[in-house]
């Protein structure tokens, strides 16, 4: 293992630095309405114009914090214990701060500690609302996911498909195809796309995942190169 040198902006740095800024920054600017295009690359900066013209962006759980709460109300002390991520008895901390708080940010507040990082907490109480289980990272990785192809790409995605070791799906209604450990990822995968879709500005139907299909990348992403996608995320 080795370290590599962080350059331009630092770690959850407030202000840019030349033409980098860290994601915090990013994400003020996005939020406030403000242009951040001079920190990003021209490619990406076009989709971001469009996803926030579309309403796509930018997400947040402030959209659905209500039933996010919500779904922790409902959980038991045992549904808490099966979640990822946990040590020392840190479910219960996160069950008590449920029942009292009426914000994420309170019960961010409520649970955290010194050892129990804020980012931890968030983690923990974001797989809660997805449904994912401390078991669902415990076996072998289950299929590769195809989100995008360059050129030559479909040469190796066939290549793959009849030499590799794991299956290769682009699409949800490959589910089927999977054995039960994997169908049951693949759900997590679509759930957490129908819930993510209720996290952004304009809502949007269940099933985006499925229908965005795969991004088909140009030859050159240079200067002024767009990516076509349906796109749902940002």
């Amino acid at each position: 293992p080795f370290t590599v040198r962080r350059a331009g902006a630092g770690h959850d740095a407030s202000r840019g630095e030349g033409t980098s800024a860290s994601s915090a920054r990013l994400r003020t600017l996005i939020r406030s309405g403000r242009d951040c295009g001079a920190f990003l690359p021209p490619p990406a900066a076009g989709v971001l114009r469009e996803e926030l013209k579309a309403g796509r962006a930018p997400a947040g759980l402030s959209y659905v914090e209500r039933g996010v709460l919500a779904k922790l109300r409902t959980m038991s002390r045992e549904d808490f214990s099966r979640l990822p991520d946990l040590s020392e008895g840190l479910e219960n901390r996160i069950y008590a701060a449920s029942r009292r708080a009426g914000a994420l940010s309170e019960l961010y507040g409520l649970a955290k500690t010194k050892r129990y990082t804020l980012a931890r907490i968030r983690r923990i109480v974001l797989s809660a609302f997805l449904g994912i289980r401390a078991s669902d990272s415990a076996g072998p990785v289950p299929y590769l996911r195809v989100l995008g192809i360059g050129r030559g790409g479909a040469a190796i995605l066939r290549n793959a498909s009849k030499t590799g070791l794991l299956p290769v799906i682009s699409r949800h209604s490959e589910l089927p195809a999977l054995n039960p450990p994997a169908q049951r990822i693949l759900r997590l995968e679509e759930r957490a796309a129908d819930l993510y879709a209720l996290c952004t500005p304009a809502v949007q139907p269940c099933g985006l995942d499925d229908t965005a299909g795969v991004v088909t990348l140009p030859d050159s992403m240079g200067e002024g190169a767009s990516v076509e996608n349906s796109g749902n995320r940002i």
